[in-house]
């Protein structure tokens, strides 16, 4: 799918299995790209089935995210349950929780540095030891995705921050 619709312009286009997100800068814009693409599958071969179709939306939640004009939003009943989540009571609660908290993680500032007491639990032969440098790194990771920004869609004009976790 990303091949077949790759060099349609001024779209950002997210194929995920066979989900299509089209989006652009206004509506005119948007419905050409729509109509691009609906150009493209119906040459390929392809149909969309109407009843999964939605159009002109201002706000869609997908994949885990809010996607809406200002950029992507973390799923506020999925930061609830991070949130609500107890202190986790052996490795496999352990590496549960950090699954959810990296699946958000480019939410968070320097994640890799808060949850460092956490993974070092995670080595090969490491003891099982919750003490309070743990359970205040699973209180502020925790705290961290509570505060989570927007992340703004990509924009030329505007300039770019690159954000990266040191390496230990």
């Amino acid at each position: 799918m990303d091949c077949l619709l790759q060099s349609i312009l001024h779209v950002t286009l997210t194929c995920f299995v066979d989900d299509l997100l089209v989006t652009g800068v206004d509506d005119d814009s948007h419905l050409k790209t729509l109509e691009q693409v609906l150009r493209r599958l119906q040459q390929s071969g392809l149909r969309c089935g109407l009843s999964k179709c939605s159009f002109m939306q201002q706000s869609i939640s997908y994949l885990g995210h809010r996607i809406d004009a200002e950029g992507l939003h973390p799923l506020q009943d999925k930061v609830r349950a991070i949130q609500d989540a107890p202190p986790p009571r052996d490795q496999t609660q352990l590496r549960s929780f950090l699954g959810l908290v990296n699946y958000y993680g480019k939410f968070m500032p320097n994640l890799s540095t808060e949850l460092a007491p956490l993974n070092q639990l995670l080595n090969k032969g490491a003891p099982w030891r919750w003490d309070d440098v743990q359970d205040e790194a699973f209180r502020r990771c925790k705290s961290l995705l509570s505060q989570a920004l927007v992340l703004a869609h990509f924009d030329r004009q505007k300039p770019l921050v690159l954000e990266c976790d040191a390496l230990p």
